[in-house]
């Protein structure tokens, strides 16, 4: 009998996928970018969402395109600017772009990457708008 060996991939619960990225945010390892989720100049905070989904193997890696940098996910799920669905649902976000509210007002995840607010401050709001960012 031919003996085989079996592949065991960990499955994060979404509490799980957001203290790892709370913690990837704070860890000074990626390099800010704007306006797309990767560039070659640095990852929107959502962008290092997808890199983790990446290393966890919940999407393949990306293709590069020369208006939006890195695409992830699959043909027609991103266009290099909003979290593939996958990641959405695998993280627990209610929304593609990180929406939230601050005092009745709109606001989201990528436009204050883009705004320039730094990743520790990012990772901050994260924790501290769990009801208003992920599925109950």
């Amino acid at each position: 009998m031919k003996a085989t060996t079996k592949k065991i991939i960990k499955t994060l619960t979404p509490a799980q996928v957001q203290k790892k990225w709370i913690k990837a945010l704070r860890s000074e390892k990626y390099e800010q970018g704007r306006y797309v989720l990767r560039s070659s100049n640095g990852f929107c905070c959502l962008g290092v969402l997808c890199d983790l989904a990446v290393k966890a193997k919940v999407i393949p890696k990306p293709t590069v395109d020369d208006y939006y940098g890195y695409i992830y996910g699959k043909t027609g799920d991103s266009n290099g600017s909003l979290l593939p669905r996958a990641v959405k649902r695998w993280a627990g976000l209610n929304s593609q772009n990180g929406s939230y509210e601050e005092d009745g007002v709109p606001c989201s995840l990528d436009e204050l990457n883009d705004y320039g607010m730094p990743f520790a401050k990012i990772a901050s709001i994260i924790e501290s708008k769990p009801q208003d960012l992920f599925v109950k």
